[in-house]
Parts: structure tokens; sequence; C-alpha cells
């Protein structure tokens, strides 16, 4: 109800996204997970300092991609893992489901 609030610790926050009951806070610290909005995993992405947005394929929820400050990073498993997929250029992404990364 927003009546009490709690310091997560967490700062430089990009973007939140939530996606099948977890939600993916994306830093300037990496990625953080909570499945009940108190317990913050350590960064889950190893290799990004800064992630600026996770993107959800619309057509597969357990596929999504995050843009990092080290290139795009793509899960199929709803973020447990995740693997490299691209360089630094991008600043924009358009998620066509019909299409491979």
């Amino acid at each position: 109800n927003g009546n009490s609030w709690q310091d997560t610790g967490i700062s430089d926050v990009n973007s939140i996204k939530i996606v099948n009951g977890k939600a993916f806070i994306c830093t300037n610290n990496g990625l953080r997970v909570t499945t009940d909005g108190s317990n913050f995993s350590i960064p889950v992405l190893s290799g990004a300092t800064k992630v600026y947005e996770v993107y959800v394929d619309p057509e597969d929820s357990n596929k999504l991609i995050a843009r990092t400050d080290n290139g795009l990073y793509k899960s199929t498993d709803g973020g447990l893992s995740w693997a490299t997929i691209g360089d630094t250029s991008f600043t924009n992404i358009l998620y066509n489901s019909g299409s491979e990364v």
C-alpha cells in the first residue's frame, strides 16, 4: 500500500523491468534481481558494469536481452544465465520476436 519504505542500498537506477514475478533493476553498478522486493541479488551480469535496460521477447518472456556498457547480453532462461551477443555500438533496441539474435 506504500505506507512503509525500505532503503535497498541500490543507487543509480537506470530502469526497472518486472518479468514473471522478478524485478530486474538496471543500475550503473550492474543488474540486480529480486523476487520479493526486499532481497536483491549480487549483480547477475559478469563483465557488465552499467546496465541500461532489459528487453523482453513479447512471445516468450524467458528470452531477455540486456543493453550494457559492455555490449548486449542474452538470456533464454528468464535471467538465470547470460551470454554476450554484441558490441557497445547500440543505443536503443527494437525487439523483433520473429528473428533470432
